[in-house]
């Protein structure tokens, strides 16, 4: 609600898929705290809001990989761990972490976890992302961050396993946000055949991507874009060819809330 709430102050219109709309309220947030009167801070947010922005990520996908492990779903990072990942940022980008550019290591760190709170304290555990679904949008903006075919590769592996199925949804509103086609592409082909060649999992008998593409129809990132959706939806329907499951229910309601949305989707249903 919180979310929400920030993000109409801000616009009077709501995202309606996911992605977007948490991209939004990163966006709103940073946005924010960029106009406040705390110079330094401000100049921190204005001039490295890229090292800031992939600070998150990395915790992100770091937190969500330490989760599906671990016994708790709320995973933290030490604040050693969260300066190990920031030293790495800079030094990547050719900065100096350990010398000239240590004071700015200090300033991305507390801008990250006292300006933007979105990386907020948990009392004798670590620091981590107080809001599960704001973890799993930046483990998704550093999956599609990565050269295309690592992305193919681990877009294919995390797709079977339903600790990362929010993170998939995040990832793939990532890629239809943009105007980049071979984006668009990259997504659908990979719930076109992330059941190929996958005999350990028996994909043959129990497929994921009817359900997987029913969950991106249902999230609304692909509505403005037909030539992408109906390559969605052919996906998705093929689970009206599997025996009736206990989420029968849900299915239905996913299609028929795609069929009510205009002429073609009723008539790609019917059809």
């Amino acid at each position: 609600m919180l979310i929400m709430t920030i993000i109409f102050e801000s616009s009077a219109l709501l995202a309606r898929d996911r992605y977007s709309l948490f991209w939004d309220y990163y966006e709103v947030v940073l946005r924010r705290e960029r106009s406040k009167e705390h110079m330094g801070l401000r100049r921190i947010l204005q001039d490295h809001s890229q090292q800031i922005q992939q600070l998150h990520e990395r915790v992100g996908f770091e937190l969500q990989v330490l989760s599906e492990a671990g016994a708790q779903s709320a995973a933290t990072l030490t604040p050693q761990e969260l300066r190990r990942l920031t030293w790495t940022i800079l030094y990547e980008a050719q900065f100096d972490p350990n010398g000239a550019d240590g004071a700015l290591l200090d300033d991305i760190v507390r801008a990250a976890t006292h300006r933007l709170v979105l990386l907020a304290p948990h009392p004798g555990q670590g620091f981590g992302f107080d809001v599960r679904s704001l973890q799993e949008l930046m483990a998704a903006k550093y999956l599609v961050a990565q050269e295309p075919t690592k992305l193919r590769s681990m877009l294919r592996l995390a797709a079977a396993h339903p600790h990362w199925r929010n993170t998939w949804i995040f990832a793939a509103g990532a890629l239809y946000s943009t105007p980049l086609q071979h984006q668009h592409e990259l997504a659908a082909s990979v719930v076109e055949h992330v059941d190929d060649q996958t005999p350990q999992r028996l994909a043959s008998i129990v497929p994921i991507a009817p359900r997987l593409a029913l969950d991106l129809i249902d999230d609304g990132m692909a509505r403005t874009l037909p030539r992408w959706r109906n390559r969605l939806i052919a996906v998705a329907l093929r689970v009206l060819q599997e025996p009736v499951g206990p989420d029968f229910v849900p299915i239905a309601r996913s299609i028929l809330r795609y069929a009510d949305a205009g002429d073609q989707q009723r008539l790609t249903v019917v059809d």
